[in-house]
């Protein structure tokens, strides 16, 4: 009896794993160096808005960070 429940765990869990597994990653969009990404705005620390296109042909850094 307690083989076949831990068969049926991991009948339910394996597929379970996998489906979550593709679901966080699907529309994932891989950049590399030198793409074209959309242009985007954002409020500076000075409160002014700034657009990324402002900054064609030169190197931008972009640091998103999270506090939680």
């Amino acid at each position: 009896m307690k083989r076949s429940g831990l068969r049926s765990m991991a009948l339910l869990f394996v597929p379970a794993l996998a489906f979550i597994t593709l679901a966080a990653t699907a529309g994932d969009k891989h950049y590399a160096v030198g793409d074209k990404i959309a242009d985007f705005a954002f409020k500076s620390d000075t409160g002014k808005m700034v657009r990324l296109s402002q900054f064609r042909g030169k190197t931008v850094v972009l640091n998103f960070f999270a506090t939680w």
